[in-house]
């Protein structure tokens, strides 16, 4: 009996120490888990309905998840409820929460880290910024937010204080300028009378230059066209001398067709006689030389 009882005291004791671990020690380790998360509020001053359950990206990397979507109290905000699954995220307590759309696939929560960041670091149950579009207004509050808009600010009034400074240089170029011209206007005036008078003078010296120019060109225009008709008249004259001379061939051809016209009719008319050709031969033949129209061309 003992040691049956012995035995069932030691199984019940053995499965109540496994039910212990199996309990104790996966509670211990969610416990733990859920002690380290960080747990923030981001609260949305415009924003649109969001979808629960949303995941939470910190640099391209799933850090947390949104537990829960609620409107304040008198409904001017939204507050979505984020948890941080890190134990060792260190993140400055100014950082903000941006609802982005990932290839129009699924709205997710994207912690953006500022430029300027707080000394202090964000710890459990703190409240953070929520943005939902990036617009004008959103990135001009971003920058004051950081900081960063007084550093522009501080830029632009440089950048003036620059420009007025460049400005007053620029008028007191001027202003030397002119008390320049102002000393030396006696010699500005007498460099002028002196470049009118010498633009005078170069006037003068280029019209007489012409006039002796046109001159010459019209004597020696009309050397040459006394020397051309010289030559004109030379041409002439051989023209005539040739022209004589063609009279003169012309009038001792014709005295030899003349001539040549007298013999035939003179031997036609021989041979037209009785005994003709024996007068031809002995050296009689008919007298019609003389200067008469030969009877053949009857």
């Amino acid at each position: 009996m003992e040691n049956k009882f012995s035995l069932r005291s030691f199984i019940i004791t053995a499965l109540l120490i496994i039910l212990f671990l199996g309990i104790v020690i996966p509670g211990g380790y969610y416990l733990y888990r859920y002690m380290s998360y960080t747990r923030v509020i981001a609260e949305f001053d415009d924003a649109e309905p969001l979808p629960p359950n949303m995941s939470v990206f910190y640099k391209g990397f799933n850090i947390g998840k949104v537990t829960k979507v609620q409107p304040h109290d008198d409904y001017t905000k939204t507050e979505v409820h984020l948890l941080f699954f890190p134990a060792d995220l260190q993140l400055p307590k100014n950082v903000s929460a941006r609802v982005k759309n990932y290839r129009k696939k699924f709205d997710y929560i994207d912690i953006v880290y500022p430029q300027l960041p707080s000394e202090t670091m964000l710890k459990n149950g703190d409240r953070i910024k929520g943005k939902t579009s990036a617009s004008v207004e959103a990135f001009i509050n971003e920058q004051a937010e950081n900081g960063t808009l007084d550093i522009i600010v501080d830029n632009v009034s440089a950048f003036i204080e620059t420009l007025n400074n460049t400005t007053r240089n620029v008028g007191d170029l001027f202003k030397t300028l002119n008390n320049t011209v102002k000393e030396n206007q006696r010699n500005i005036n007498q460099t002028t009378r002196n470049l009118e008078l010498t633009t005078r003078n170069l006037r003068l010296t280029t019209l007489k230059i012409n006039k002796s120019v046109k001159q010459d060109m019209t004597e020696e225009s009309l050397q040459n066209l006394n020397e051309t008709t010289k030559n004109i008249k030379e041409i002439t004259k051989s023209i005539e001398c040739a022209t004589g001379n063609l009279t003169q061939t012309m009038n001792q051809v014709n005295s030899i067709t003349n001539n040549i016209d007298d013999i035939t009719c003179t031997v036609a008319k021989t041979l037209k006689t009785r005994m003709g050709g024996m007068r031809l031969l002995f050296g009689k033949p008919e007298a019609c030389c003389k200067k008469k129209a030969c009877p053949c061309k009857r």
